[in-house]
């Protein structure tokens, strides 16, 4: 038999390669370091996640929604309004219910709303998680929406501030007692004044910029409100389109009474904003 003679070499690389396999062993997915997880997920399209990526394993399901909503108390559904596809769409929808069956929902102090439609069911299902909810967010794109939003209301009884519609405040009398903050868009006219004037005695800060006012809207809320802090009514217009011609209707007869009354909330440290550049402003010129 003849003999078989190693070299060094040989014999070297044969060590080492018993010492790989005893050291080799399989890693599962969920021992993956989370961070390194999360940036692999954050770098997926939404072509790749939508084919159930979150199926792998309950680290990657935990990654997938810390990438569609990171950690904080803000949650925000405007994500979706890019996704074009609406298979997409969906996904995301799945992947949302999936967040709020498995998170501790209560965090979630602020809600930023998305243009596109959700469904009453699933509105509801967020508002019902929601409890504590401080801020709402709207976009003025839901607008002709805000029948269902007005539903979602009850639900939030610890509001300090919304952005939305200016319909959304005759909901707010009544179950939100905290508005500190009103940020509103569409028509205001007196009755809705009224309400504004009377039903929020904690309000610091007005926004009602770009708003539709009928002729006394301003005064009934100025009238109301005498602690404000800040408020702002640039860009607005009348309600009815004859009352632009000269804005003598609009503006003339409550003019002076306004100006007297800013001078005299701006003396106590109010901030207000009532004019814009008139002429020169690309919203409000055609009122001049």
């Amino acid at each position: 038999m003849e003999s078989f003679v190693m070299t060094r070499h040989q014999i070297r690389m044969c060590e080492g390669s018993r010492v790989r396999k005893r050291s080799r062993r399989v890693v599962k997915w969920d021992e993956m370091p989370y961070d390194i997880l999360v940036n692999i997920i954050q770098r997926l399209s939404w072509k790749d996640l939508a084919l159930h990526v979150c199926c792998v394993s309950h680290s990657w399901l935990s990654a997938l929604l810390d990438t569609l909503c990171p950690p904080g108390n803000v949650l925000d559904l405007r994500p979706i309004d890019s996704l074009v596809d609406p298979y997409y769409r969906e996904r995301f929808r799945h992947y949302l219910k999936l967040m709020l069956d498995c998170r501790h929902t209560t965090i979630w102090t602020k809600l930023y709303l998305a243009k596109t439609c959700f469904k009453t069911e699933a509105l509801t299902c967020i508002a019902q998680r929601l409890p504590l909810l401080h801020y709402l967010i709207a976009p003025s794109e839901l607008a002709l929406d805000y029948p269902r939003l007005l539903r979602l209301i009850p639900y939030w009884k610890n509001l300090r501030g919304v952005h939305g519609c200016s319909l959304l405040v005759w909901e707010l009398k009544t179950h939100c007692k905290s508005i500190c903050e009103l940020s509103l868009y569409g028509r205001i006219d007196d009755h809705t004044a009224s309400v504004i004037s009377k039903s929020f005695p904690r309000l610091k800060y007005l926004v009602i910029r770009t708003c539709k006012l009928s002729v006394d809207a301003l005064p009934i809320i100025l009238d109301g409100h005498k602690n404000l802090l800040q408020l702002d009514a640039r860009h607005c217009g009348p309600i009815n389109e004859y009352d632009i011609i000269g804005r003598k209707f609009f503006l003339a007869p409550r003019e002076k009474e306004w100006k007297e009354e800013v001078i005299n909330q701006k003396d106590a440290g109010i901030m207000f904003y009532l004019e814009c550049t008139r002429y020169q402003c690309t919203k409000c010129s055609y009122l001049f």
